[in-house]
């Protein structure tokens, strides 16, 4: 069961005058390929279709599947071909070269050579990436935390070099931004030892190399016991000790997708569509970790936060 497609042409009714009627003339054909069926994959599907159900004024076929070899294999043809997460974007990517591909929900794509650059992909790519814009993490940061000043990064330069780049523009003149590289995750220790020496707080970016379980609990047990302020990218981060995470809205970066679609089949080449980053995002507070290491947040922080940790 597992390698049948999910979902077989589901059509969606819709409102809206977004596309030329000739574009629409025959209804448009959309697949979209599931890397896992697992909870932020699921939302950003959910909010693809919510935007397409508001926008189109006439029916989609949309089908939806799991990515395995075989449902690649027997992948038919269709006018969009819509992947979610790395793995279904690369494997789409390499077997569909005649037909517009959209990504959704897919971090560093130019390191997963999907893209080109963030402005164009020169090729039938263009997606909804998780990447973020920090300098709205690092403004929210500074209100939240307006005595941090220095802040510690550990990244992998094979696979988070444009992440730090853009941190670092980011952070501009408000933080002094020191960044170490570690090629393997037992190297992260011994960094974390040298950072906790020079920094205020210690800012996660999605880097499998630092972010393994073994590596994690390490470092929020060290923080902890340092006092230093954790900054983590999910939930998970947060209930194990960051003292605040930054969170995607999933559902978002799926209409942010949608929008794409829609220029694609308006004509647009996706080649010369921007991808996009994440625009809307949430935050959570761990209050318990915050009273340990002595950092207070104001009322409205509190008050915007999308879960506190007590």
């Amino acid at each position: 069961m597992h390698n049948k497609k999910i979902i077989t042409g589901m059509v969606l009714w819709c409102l809206g005058g977004i596309l030329p009627g000739s574009v629409l003339a025959i209804t448009p054909s959309l697949a979209v390929i599931k890397s896992k069926d697992i909870p932020l994959i699921n939302d950003s599907v959910a909010g693809l279709k919510d935007f397409l159900a508001e926008q189109l004024q006439k029916k989609v076929q949309l089908d939806e599947y799991l990515f395995t070899e075989e449902n690649l294999k027997n992948l038919k043809k269709y006018d969009v071909y819509v992947a979610v997460g790395t793995e279904a974007a690369v494997g789409i990517k390499a077997a569909i070269q005649d037909k517009p591909i959209v990504f959704v929900s897919v971090l560093n794509p130019l390191e997963s050579n999907l893209v080109k650059s963030f402005d164009a992909s020169d090729n039938n790519v263009t997606g909804a990436s998780l990447n973020v814009s920090y300098a709205q993490q690092l403004h929210q940061l500074k209100e939240f935390c307006p005595h941090l000043k220095r802040l510690g990064l550990m990244y992998n330069p094979q696979s988070s070099n444009t992440q730090i780049r853009e941190f670092k523009q980011a952070a501009g003149n408000d933080f002094e931004v020191v960044s170490l590289e570690v090629s393997k995750p037992h190297e992260v220790a011994n960094a974390f030892a040298v950072l906790a020496d020079k920094v205020d707080g210690v800012f996660l970016i999605p880097d499998v190399t630092v972010c393994t379980k073994d590596s994690l609990e390490y470092l929020m047990t060290q923080a902890a016991l340092k006092k230093i302020l954790v900054i983590g990218f999910s939930l998970s981060l947060a209930r194990v000790g960051a003292t605040v995470s930054f969170l995607h809205d999933f559902k978002d970066v799926g209409r942010q997708a949608g929008e794409l679609v829609l220029k694609v089949l308006g004509g647009d080449d996706p080649g010369k569509l921007a991808t996009t980053k994440t625009r809307k995002f949430k935050y959570v507070i761990n209050k318990k970790v915050a009273d340990h290491i002595g950092v207070s947040f104001s009322t409205k922080a509190l008050e915007g936060a999308y879960e506190i940790i007590e």
